[in-house]
């Protein structure tokens, strides 16, 4: 049986973890700064934002992804990302995609060599429909750990960055169907196509909602808000990202700009949703401080150009 997800019980786990979590991960924040001579420290892993689900650990080294599924295999359905940014000066990021059945994973990232610098630039149809299923992903910085849910179909699914300042490669991973289950005296029925699973009801501290021309968020944040929920309304596959103000004021699209190119950014990126397809959700986790942020996505628009610019980049203050 599930273990259901408890609030209270995670805040007081969290709270028993508070001293290590805070020095080692951050509380919600990873801090984006200039090159430094010292080397990453191993980032720890947070308490789990969902305990009853499994967990995909997945490590941002210089140029490849380490990737560690549950031992009994990876099986469709709501999963823990757990992104550990093993690097010393980027911004970590990993997406899931689910490619249409004539797109390799060759044409694939030719797309992201081409279209994800930072500048945008020509998207194919498929990329934003039905075809291709973007289910979400995480954002790390540099020594941190961060955890998002997400929801993986049956089928191989790459795993990709779409930051052009890493340099990781795509890697290929293979779901599974989850087991019928079985019932005692029960004919056995005509065998029908399973449908995709979808992102569960879960508890939520708060939602963002993903448009093209704006990001708007369900209710005022706090600083006690540990999850939340994101769903793309756009018909455009769109991330969201989280960075805090550090010691200037934040323009969101400049910020924007700076995550779409791989630069370097003078803020605490806290937290990311990875990529998401139209009427797609996903949950990220961990604890916001008080402070103002700038919230946008960080993709290529399908008319040209950067969805920040045309509009989907906002500023909030969590108090």
């Amino acid at each position: 049986m599930n273990r259901v997800y408890d609030r209270r019980q995670f805040m007081l786990r969290a709270a028993v973890a508070g001293s290590v979590a805070a020095t080692v991960s951050g509380s919600f924040g990873n801090l984006v700064a200039a090159q430094s001579a010292t080397p990453a420290a191993t980032p720890a892993a947070p308490v789990s934002i969902a305990p009853d689900l499994p967990t995909v650990t997945v490590t941002a080294n210089d140029g490849i992804f380490a990737i560690a599924t549950p031992p009994a295999g990876l099986v469709a359905g709501d999963v823990v990302i757990e992104l550990v940014n093993a690097t010393e000066n980027n911004i970590a990021n990993v997406n899931f995609v689910k490619l249409p059945d004539d797109v390799s994973v060759g044409d694939f990232t030719s797309l992201l060599h081409s279209a994800f610098q930072g500048e945008g630039g020509t998207l194919p149809e498929w990329f934003a429909s039905d075809t291709a299923l973007f289910a979400g992903g995480a954002f790390a910085a540099p020594g941190h750990t961060s955890q998002t849910i997400i929801t993986l179909a049956e089928g191989k699914w790459v795993a990709f960055s779409s930051n052009p300042g890493g340099n990781q490669s795509a890697q290929v991973i293979t779901v599974s169907a989850p087991e019928p289950a079985e019932e005692a005296g029960t004919p056995e029925a005509t065998p029908v196509a399973a449908a995709s699973p979808v992102v569960e009801a879960r508890p939520s501290d708060n939602t963002i909602t993903l448009a093209a021309d704006g990001i708007t968020l369900g209710s005022e944040p706090t600083s006690s808000q540990m999850i939340w929920k994101v769903t793309n309304t756009s018909t455009e596959v769109m991330d969201v990202v989280l960075v805090k103000e550090v010691d200037e004021a934040l323009d969101p699209a400049t910020i924007a700009a700076a995550v779409s190119s791989g630069g370097t950014v003078n803020g605490l990126v806290v937290a990311g949703s990875g990529a998401l397809s139209p009427n797609v959700s996903a949950y990220i986790g961990g604890m916001l401080e008080a402070g103002n942020y700038a919230v946008f996505s960080s993709l290529p628009a399908a008319a040209g150009g950067l969805q920040s610019a045309a509009g989907a980049a906002t500023t909030i203050t969590v108090s």
